[in-house]
């Protein structure tokens, strides 16, 4: 087992990821002494509507809720006297969007309508300079030349940044500068017209979110270390502007095997020390992977560092003589104690059937269901027990996997037993089973699926069973050894060179693009925050099929 230390932690983040919503709005239609508004509530990011939406219009001093339809549209009516109104839309968001609110200011009968339009880029770096936005203004569908103010800011926080007219075509353009951007985060940008004698005031809205990219340093004061030494990594996490980016959940990887998990500090630093007794001697890649708790940060991927563990160091000759010395101790107060030790040197010594070796042999990891042990004397007594019940864990990591979908697809004839899931802490027990042998299946998101058999009435090996599931990564990266792996120049540089280092050889000799199409799979698969599905086992399989085709 591989001992990690890494700096104290606070417990990981709770993040609430939320579509962004907007209120589009469609010029007010004018009545005799009412007028109809019309608008619609949508998914920012697809443009498609928030069924049921909720709605809220405040009119001067009243107030009043309407419902959208499936689509997301929504259609009031108001009874207005003459002069200026305040007509204000809102909708306060839900579990799966955020608020979004549009304003008409000054609305009066006697006044044109006006529509306002921006479009603003959803997602720009932090280091850009300006946000380039462009905006049309209309009247009753027809151009109309007027001078809209730009309002930009965090929510709440927004401030004035200018003014810009519509040429006669009623379109317009605006560079927002970075000054008024100062961090990353999400913001919005409103279009206000104020209104005129003939035109009634005007107002939209759009958001947009200033992503950070981010820097990951990882560092070791030494290349070189001996058994038994601790191997001290450090680094620093900081956006593109060089700000540190604190409470950030860093990840720390050895040879392309997760190990442990810790948080950058205020500064943005974080400590990792690992035992190398437990790594082994060899080279070992190194490398820190961060994973943004905000959407608007970016992942980030430390350059690997490689380390190189070489063999204990030399005891001194003051600590070997001393144990020498109380080895000796020992001996003769043992043989002291014993009576005719001189009989022990009579027997001969029988050679040793074992053979001993100090090379390390990768282990395929292991899956499927591990029975549990029968109590003493259980393989004596009669099975009577009908229930079925363990812990599904990851072969790879060890972890306890909750939410495991565990069905029986094989039943026997007359049985009748529920899907049943694993709770948080990965356990799962079907009870009162029938009698008969069933077939059961374990499915779960980033992990492949497994299959076995199970008697009822059983001995108690079914209870408290372990199940382990293999991770789609862990086996499309073993796929890719098996079809790569020949391509070494010696075997055992497998685990120290990366697949990049792999292709870049094997370009030396014979360009492949087969190979270079499989690499960027396994790149992509493996060392992505996404959790892969089991269909790319399927497209890994094709891939490797094209390579031993078109080598």
């Amino acid at each position: 087992m591989l001992v990690v230390y890494p700096e104290p932690a606070k417990g990981a983040p709770t993040v609430l990821v939320r579509d962004r919503s907007d209120i589009h709005l469609d010029p007010i239609q004018r009545m005799s002494r009412s007028a109809q508004v019309r608008g619609q509530v949508v998914f920012r990011s697809t443009s498609m509507g928030v069924p049921s939406a909720i709605v809220r219009i405040d009119v001067d001093d009243d107030t009043v809720n309407v419902v959208a339809d499936d689509f997301g549209w929504f259609t009031f009516t108001l009874d207005l006297s003459d002069g200026d109104h305040t007509i204000e839309i809102t909708f306060e968001g839900s579990d799966l969007v955020d608020a979004s609110w549009a304003k008409i200011e000054s609305f009066n009968f006697v006044k044109g309508p006006v529509l306002l339009a921006l479009d603003l880029p959803t997602e720009i770096a932090d280091t850009e300079t300006a946000i380039g936005l462009s905006f049309t203004t209309t009247t009753n569908d027809l151009p109309v030349p007027i001078e809209v103010e730009v309002y930009f800011g965090q929510a709440g926080k927004l401030r004035k940044v200018g003014s810009v007219r519509s040429n006669a075509e009623g379109a317009g353009s605006y560079a927002i500068s970075s000054e008024f951007f100062p961090s990353p985060g999400r913001y919005r940008c409103e279009l206000r017209f104020p209104g005129n004698q003939e035109l009634d005031a005007a107002l939209t809205n759009a958001s947009t979110t200033i992503s950070a990219t981010s820097n990951l340093v990882l560092f070791t004061e030494r290349a070189n270390f001996a058994l038994g030494e601790a191997l001290v990594v450090e680094g620093r996490l900081s956006d593109g502007l060089g700000v540190a980016i604190p409470n950030a959940a860093i990840a720390l990887e050895i040879n392309s095997q997760h190990l442990s998990d810790s948080q950058t500090d205020k500064d943005g630093k974080f400590r990792f020390s690992v035992d190398t007794e437990e790594l082994g001697s060899g080279s070992s890649t190194v490398q820190a992977i961060y994973t943004p708790n905000e959407s608007w940060n970016s992942p980030g991927r430390s350059k690997p560092l490689t380390v190189v563990i070489g063999q204990r160091r030399a005891i001194s000759i003051r600590s070997t003589l001393l144990a020498f010395a109380i080895t000796t101790i020992a001996l003769l107060t043992f043989v002291g104690l014993r009576t005719k030790p001189w009989k022990k040197w009579i027997k001969s010594k029988e050679p040793s059937d074992k053979e001993t070796s100090d090379e390390r042999e990768e282990l395929p990891l292991s899956s499927g269901l591990t029975t549990a042990r029968t109590k003493l004397g259980g393989a004596l007594r009669r099975a009577s027990e009908h229930g079925f019940s363990g812990t599904v864990l990851s072969s790879s990591t060890k972890r306890v996997i909750p939410g495991v979908e565990i069905t029986f697809p094989s039943i026997p004839v007359g049985a009748n037993v529920q899907p049943i899931q694993s709770n948080a802490e990965g356990c799962f027990e079907s009870v009162s089973l029938a009698e008969g042998s069933y077939t059961v299946r374990l499915v779960a998101t980033g992990f492949v699926r497994e299959e076995f058999s199970i008697s009822i009435p059983h001995r108690g090996e079914f209870t408290d069973t372990t199940v382990k599931l293999l991770p789609v990564k862990e086996k499309i990266f073993s796929m890719y050894k098996q079809a790569v792996q020949n391509l070494l120049p010696k075997a055992g540089l497998w685990g120290i060179w990366t697949p990049r280092q792999i292709l870049d050889y094997a370009r030396e000799n014979q360009p492949s693009p087969s190979l270079s199409d499989l690499t960027d799979f396994v790149e992509e698969t493996f060392f992505s925050q996404r959790t892969p599905g089991e269909e790319l086992l399927e497209v890994a399989a094709n891939k490797i099929k094209r390579l031993d085709s078109h080598p």
